[in-house]
């Protein structure tokens, strides 16, 4: 059974993320896919970096149930205000009944 079979999908105009909820763990993973084709290097970097620090905000808040999430971004990811991409990556990690301030 792979992520794709048995996950959530959610998607904001950021990011698009696979979820899967691990039962009997308390450990949250996240990984990023950015393709080559997103754009050059430090772009890519970048973007990252951003997805990072906006999970770990959100984490940090309140802290994220354990699970698998697989985080795709947009290239729009690059150039909306921190705190927008903070609000998306919450909506495809927690869901969008589940957001509270960030």
């Amino acid at each position: 059974m792979t992520v794709q079979q048995t996950g959530i999908r959610r998607s904001t105009a950021t990011v698009r993320a696979q979820s899967v909820t691990l039962i009997g763990s308390d450990v949250c993973s996240i990984a990023f896919v950015v393709p080559r084709s997103f754009g050059t290097a430090p772009e890519r970097n970048r973007v990252r970096r951003r997805l990072r620090a906006a999970a770990r905000e959100i984490d940090r808040h309140v802290p994220l149930p354990p699970s698998w999430h697989l985080l795709r971004p947009a290239r729009l990811a690059l150039i909306v205000p921190f705190d927008q991409l903070c609000r998306d990556v919450a909506v495809v990690l927690r869901g969008p009944h589940e957001v509270g301030t960030v």
